[in-house]
Order: structure tokens, then sequence, then C-alpha cells
């Protein structure tokens, strides 16, 4: 019986972070759709939504699975409580993603040139990250060292904060416009300091085993 609720724990968690991978992979896709007044903006924003459902209906699976078989996968250094923060962290992925591609549809911004391909590239790079995360879920839950996966995700991490600069130095029109496309920025951001932060707790689940 413990066997089989570790498959499904192990199986549950892969599906977050791929899912939640997805969801981030859809933010280039979704600024330059609505920066073109594409009507796929709309698809997007649906899928998007649909994939932070997905996660968080995941979470809750895991919280069931924890709760009844208290796996500890002591062959890979993981440990229940750390298994639900892990989850938690990626789940909040899912959750700023959906926030941004929602205020982006809600308000409208006018993005200039500049700021749109500073945009473009940050989500490019977050959604790399993201990526790396799921690989390095993928690595800890056989057993393997993700020490690379996460070390990667904090150099994208501050490519993106460099990028966010930079977009902020490109918000172009007037004070409310550039106040609006500054809080974007700042939004967008939250994404790849979401992927960071279950990162950082993917490492230290893996204890001494990094």
């Amino acid at each position: 019986m413990a066997q089989q609720g570790e498959a499904s724990i192990r199986y549950s968690l892969r599906e977050l972070a791929g899912t939640a991978a997805e969801c981030v992979s859809l933010l280039p896709t979704a600024i330059r759709l609505h920066a073109e007044d594409d009507p796929g903006f709309d698809g997007v924003v649906e899928r998007c939504s649909a994939l932070e459902t997905r996660c968080d209906e995941l979470v809750q699976s895991l919280r069931r699975s924890v709760a009844d078989d208290r796996p500890a996968f002591s062959e890979t250094y993981l440990f229940a409580p750390g298994l639900l923060e892990l989850a938690y962290e990626v789940d909040r992925i899912a959750s700023e993603c959906e926030q941004f591609v929602a205020e982006l549809e809600a308000i409208d911004p006018s993005l200039s040139a500049a700021a749109e391909t500073s945009m473009v590239e940050h989500a490019q790079r977050s959604a790399a990250a993201c990526d790396r995360l799921s690989r390095g879920v993928d690595a800890a839950l056989n057993g393997e060292p993700c020490r690379t996966e996460i070390d990667a995700i904090r150099v994208a991490e501050s490519s993106c904060d460099r990028l966010k600069y930079q977009a902020l130095s490109d918000a172009d029109g007037t004070p409310g416009e550039v106040l609006l496309i500054r809080e974007f920025a700042v939004t967008l951001d939250a994404v790849p300091n979401a992927i960071e932060d279950a990162a950082d707790v993917l490492g230290q689940l893996r204890a001494g085993g990094v």
C-alpha cells in the first residue's frame, strides 16, 4: 500500500511540475498575441486558466496521498513535509502566470515595441527555467542529482531581473501608461521568482543528495 501511495505521489509531482512548465511556456505567446491584438489571445488565457486549475487539483491530490500514506522516499532523501512545500511552490508558479495573463486581458495595456521585446524575452527565459525545474523534479524523484538544474534556474532568474529593469526603462507614454507598464513588468517578474523559490525548496529536499 505504501509503495502504491509513493507511486501516486511521484506521478502527481511530475505532472504538477510539467503542467506548471506548460503554463509558463504560454507567456511569450500571450504577450505577442496581446501586442498584435490577435483574437488567439483569448484562447491562451483560457488555456492558462485551465492549467492553473489542474495544478490546484494535483496539489489537492498530493495532500490526500501524503495524509493517507505518510511516505518517506528514503532512497531519494525526500520526505513528506518537504514534498508538500515543493508542491505549494510549484503551484504558485502557475498562479502567478494566470494572474499576469488575466491582468493583461482585463487592463489591456499598450506596450511599446521595446517593452514588448524585453517582456517576451523575459517570458522565454522564465519558460526555460521552469522546464529546468520540471527536469530537476524528475531527477530528484529518480534519486539523481539536480544541482545543475537548480543553478541554471538561479542564473535565469538573475537574467529576468535585468530584463525587468530593461522593460521598466523602455516604458513609454503618459505617466499613467508608464506606471501601468511598470506594474505589468513587476507582475511578470513574479513568475521567475516563484520558479527560483521552488528550486530552492527542491535543493533543500535533496538534503545531502543534491
